[in-house]
């Protein structure tokens, strides 16, 4: 068996046991030289997750290219496979063959994933494979901390200049109307009409009207017309705990749905919501 074969062979294997041992739901990002797959635990995936590593996969790729440009990397993609945390073990595996570098590992930050990147462009790499898999235990110890060092000292290390300025791109991940969210800095944001808003980016995807911007806050809905702020209002989304509300647009109105059921409404003529009432049923 040639070496490439025998790393392919090593890299699947390695990602079918994860698939076999986890329950994923997974969300797909293509760019010019990234394919990433992430894995989430079903229904804890929320919408602004995905716009996260959309964006990241984004900036990766522009990273990657500056690597090829200065001959650093070879014209090739890299095949990403990041695992939710509470499904899987800390793990970091890179390899690579002639049609591709490979990643797999937990949820990484952008900036951890340009790291990773780098480690490749090394004339001593060599395969990684940092597995603290049935390290547990008080017998254990030293080893599993010596693994999670070992990560640590390749992830989190000072961003190179080529990094930084790759970060400071913004990249627009969805508009409407005169609302867009963006990407810049590891870091989503709203902007509307071309200003930047202080309102977190947490929640469901916002909902357009006319001239007005619903935002789904973690607590709160708030009302923008055209640049105004017109209204705020708290809401309880005690109950739920997987995933975001979605939204749907009817004529004046705005619904609120949280698995199909009815939550809030908004009346654009009232400038109100209101709160659906759950069936007794």
């Amino acid at each position: 068996m040639t070496t490439h074969r025998l790393l392919l062979l090593l890299f699947f294997l390695t990602s079918a046991r994860f698939v076999q041992a986890t329950d994923c739901s997974y969300h797909y990002f293509i760019e010019k030289h990234v394919n990433l797959s992430v894995c989430r635990n079903h229904g804890r995936f929320s919408t602004f997750d995905i716009l996260y590593y959309k964006g990241a996969a984004k900036s990766l790729s522009d990273y990657i290219a500056i690597r090829i440009k200065q001959g650093e990397l070879e014209n090739k993609n890299f095949e990403i496979e990041l695992y939710d945390p509470i499904l899987s073990q800390p793990q970091l595996l890179l390899t690579q063959g002639k049609k591709g570098y490979h990643i797999m590992a937990q949820h990484l930050r952008i900036e951890q994933l340009m790291q990773l990147a780098d480690e490749f462009s090394k004339p001593e790499f060599k395969i990684l494979n940092l597995n603290v898999a049935n390290l547990y235990g008080e017998e254990n110890e030293k080893q599993y901390n010596r693994i999670i060092s070992q990560m640590e000292n390749i992830l989190d290390r000072e961003l190179s200049t080529d990094m930084k300025n790759v970060l400071t791109k913004t990249h627009t991940l969805w508009e409407q109307g005169a609302l867009k969210i963006q990407y810049a800095k590891g870091e989503l944001y709203y902007e509307l009409h071309g200003k930047r808003l202080n309102e977190q980016v947490n929640g469901g995807m916002p909902g357009v009207i006319q001239n007005r911007y619903i935002l789904q806050l973690p607590k709160h809905f708030v009302v923008y017309e055209d640049s105004l702020l017109c209204k705020k209002i708290e809401i309880d989304n005690s109950d739920i705990w997987y995933g975001d509300m979605s939204v749907e647009v009817t004529g004046k109105w705005i619904n609120f749905l949280y698995w199909d059921e009815y939550r809030y409404s908004y009346s654009y003529d009232k400038n109100r919501f209101y709160k659906v009432e759950k069936s007794s049923q």
